[in-house]
């Protein structure tokens, strides 16, 4: 489900599909809103993930998610976006953020 990668002083964590509750053909870790999974499924998986982070908020909805959209942007946040931004990635510097 989760693989941490070292990179200096930045925690990064990196997702794959294995280990959620959404069905077929949204299997499994589904995390993204926006596709037509079922919403409840969805919070699951948040749930399972930041449980997993270790040193991360334990409530998915202290996060912030962003709808990957597989393209090149990257968003770098010095506050919480409103909504799940479209972008590939979010990075900050802000502790707690």
């Amino acid at each position: 489900m989760l693989t941490p990668v070292a990179l200096g002083c930045a925690r990064v964590w990196c997702t794959d599909r294995r280990g959620g509750s959404s069905r077929a053909p949204y299997d499994s870790l589904n995390l993204a809103v926006h596709v037509g999974d079922d919403p409840l499924d969805v919070r699951r998986n948040t749930v399972l993930l930041a449980a997993a982070c270790e040193g991360t908020p334990a409530d998915p909805d202290a996060w912030v998610f962003v709808n990957h959209v597989h393209g090149t942007e990257g968003l770098r946040l010095d506050a919480p976006p409103a909504g799940r931004p479209d972008a590939d990635g979010a990075a900050t510097d802000v502790v707690g953020l």
